[in-house]
């Protein structure tokens, strides 16, 4: 359409292109806004499942809260102890019985996360420069 209107203005030195352009740009917003509040019409529950801390847990509640202003019904999850930042975000929380920080405190967490750096130091995968969050936690 874009072509036929520089077409048009090509064999008639009277038609008004900038003009043309604009009343054809202001025809394409109405009809992306007419589709977008169809779309609106038909919202979707969402449940967005995600465990672990807040690294893991704040994108979810960021995506769910976008999805929630478009107007879905959107349900998620998280530890204890991150429950009230979801629920900040506006989101309807189940909440996963663990606290993720005091287990990464615990001996045993402690291990998980050193197991896991020494697997990323075998296979080659740790950034260079990065001396690994367990290692430098528990050698402190």
């Amino acid at each position: 359409m874009f072509d036929g209107l520089a077409q048009q203005a090509m064999v008639d030195p009277s038609f008004d292109l900038p003009r043309a352009y604009r009343a054809l740009a202001a025809a394409y917003i109405a009809l992306l806004r007419e589709a977008a509040g169809r779309r609106r019409a038909s919202s979707m529950r969402i449940t967005l499942l995600t465990y672990g801390t807040r690294g893991d847990v704040q994108p979810y509640a960021v995506l769910g809260q976008h999805l929630a202003r478009r107007g879905h019904d959107v349900t998620g999850t998280a530890c204890t102890n991150l429950v009230a930042m979801a629920e900040q975000a506006g989101l309807g929380t189940v909440p996963i019985p663990i606290d993720s920080q005091e287990f990464l405190a615990s001996e045993r967490g402690r291990a998980i996360l050193a197991a896991r750096e020494d697997h990323l130091v075998r296979e080659g995968t740790r950034p260079p420069g990065n001396p690994g969050t367990a290692r430098a936690r528990t050698t402190r």
